[in-house]
């Protein structure tokens, strides 16, 4: 069982089209969607990751991950387009312990005064580059439906072994939230074309963090078909 703390936390999500997104995800999940949108989210953090049951060192890191919504049946989840830290150890820890594809980036998250800043830079396959100043209003964001959908997400899906689906949970309270003034975004995250970020996110939110644990991942029974996109 793993232990994480998340901290200083930044959504930034775009509508995309459901039939865009359908080439980047595996064909047994289907691509969820709210009120027939269909939604990409970029996730900035700093993560403090703890063992439970093993006396294994607290590992601190800078976190990016690259998202969409997924459905497999009734259960609605996460998937993972991309994630990168910018911790050797924890990327191997990462890749060892769990399916999930951890890439090694270069990535800053501070702050600047009352503004707050990110940077990241891969060079690999994954081609991410990212830019952002932003800032943080005091007012806490309103909880709406398109609100909840998006961040109360407590499950996600990745494949495992010969491409058999597996299913991870991450147990954690609700998400407090910050509205957010977006300075500047300049985004590229394979595999997703650039297009799709030329604009502006069409939301954003911030929270100061939450803890949970991540358990074992569980092997679904993989589905002939995707019943809708």
């Amino acid at each position: 069982m793993w232990r994480q703390q998340l901290e200083s936390v930044l959504f930034l999500h775009w509508p995309a089209p459901a039939a865009f997104l359908r080439r980047y995800v595996p064909p047994v999940l289907a691509i969820d969607q709210f009120d027939g949108q269909a939604w990409v989210s970029l996730v900035v953090m700093r993560m403090h990751v703890m063992n439970t049951a093993l006396p294994f060192p607290t590992l601190r890191f800078n976190q990016v991950n690259l998202r969409t919504y997924v459905r497999y049946g009734e259960q609605s989840g996460i998937w993972f387009f991309s994630v990168h830290a910018n911790h050797h150890l924890a990327v191997t820890t990462a890749r060892l312990a769990t399916p999930i594809p951890y890439q090694v980036a270069f990535i800053q998250y501070g702050f600047a005064t009352s503004e707050k800043f990110a940077h990241a830079k891969c060079n690999r396959s994954c081609r991410l580059q990212l830019a952002l100043r932003f800032s943080v209003n005091a007012e806490l964001a309103v909880s709406d439906p398109l609100h909840t959908w998006l961040l109360e997400r407590y499950h996600l899906f990745t494949l495992g072994q010969q491409g058999r689906l597996l299913l991870g949970t991450f147990r954690h309270p609700p998400w407090l939230t910050q509205t957010v003034q977006i300075a500047r975004c300049h985004l590229q995250a394979a595999p997703i074309d650039q297009a799709l970020f030329s604009e502006p996110p069409a939301l954003a939110h911030f929270s100061p963090g939450t803890e949970g644990e991540f358990g074992t991942f569980q092997q679904l029974c993989p589905a002939h078909h995707s019943d809708n996109t």
